[in-house]
């Protein structure tokens, strides 16, 4: 669905009877409110693509004695024309950007597809991840390339251009992110009525994540968005 789609959705129900819905066309949610409310339909993607992997990436990060620490940010991407930092070491393409919705990393293998351990100190070609988004390269590997297969976020939503964006989230995840919004909609409002049905909104989120999870149909939902390592032969 697009975003517009969303938010006509949520106008017309979850949030029909609050101030953010414009009440000249009852369909729309109020210009006033768009940023608030585009904001936490970002929050809630996040939380969502957060809690599940709903999207797997590759970038392949080129190693450069005698550094060995690597870090999965956009400036260190080679298609970042603005980044003014002496080495780029991830090596992307215009046409397919590493642009830092960057959650954890999930797999590396080396340059012979060969799937690598991570943060396992007792095998010796093992990989380390010192933080949630760096890469930690000994020297015991021959390997110049390595192809880090990561959990990725969702696209940043923004006001303009409501039709043409795109929310990419499995059908049975899309009323949990509907209560997500109401609730941090009305968690934003003045009034007890208002904070009780905050919580309640935030608790049918936590259910729905957990039902979803009790299903397992989050393996249903996963989505390469890179297909590199099939193409390599990786399985």
């Amino acid at each position: 669905m697009t975003l517009e789609e969303l938010l006509k959705d949520l106008a017309l129900g979850e949030l029909s009877n609050f101030s953010v819905v414009d009440r000249n066309d009852p369909t729309q949610i109020d210009e006033k409110s768009l940023d608030k409310v585009v904001l936490y339909v970002n929050q809630a993607l996040t939380d969502l693509y957060t809690k599940f992997i709903l999207s797997q990436r590759e970038v392949i990060v080129k190693r450069k004695s005698p550094f060995t620490e690597y870090y999965l940010r956009p400036e260190f991407a080679q298609s970042n024309k603005e980044s003014t930092v002496p080495w780029k070491y991830l090596e992307d393409t215009e046409h397919d950007k590493f642009d830092g919705n960057f959650i954890k990393i999930l797999q590396v293998y080396d340059s012979e597809g060969q799937e690598l351990y991570v943060n396992d100190y007792e095998q010796p070609l093992s990989v380390f991840t010192p933080s949630f988004d760096a890469l930690q390269i000994t020297d015991v590997h021959q390997s110049d390339r390595f192809f880090v297969h990561y959990q990725a976020s969702h696209n940043k939503l923004v006001t303009k251009y409501l039709d043409k964006q795109k929310v990419v989230l499995p059908i049975f995840l899309h009323e949990a992110l509907k209560y997500y919004v109401t609730g941090k909609v009305l968690g934003n409002m003045q009034g007890e009525g208002n904070t009780a049905q905050s919580l309640q909104n935030m608790q049918l989120y936590e259910a729905k994540c957990s039902d979803t999870e009790s299903k397992d149909l989050v393996r249903t939902s996963v989505t390469t968005t890179n297909t590199k390592l099939i193409k390599r032969g990786f399985v």
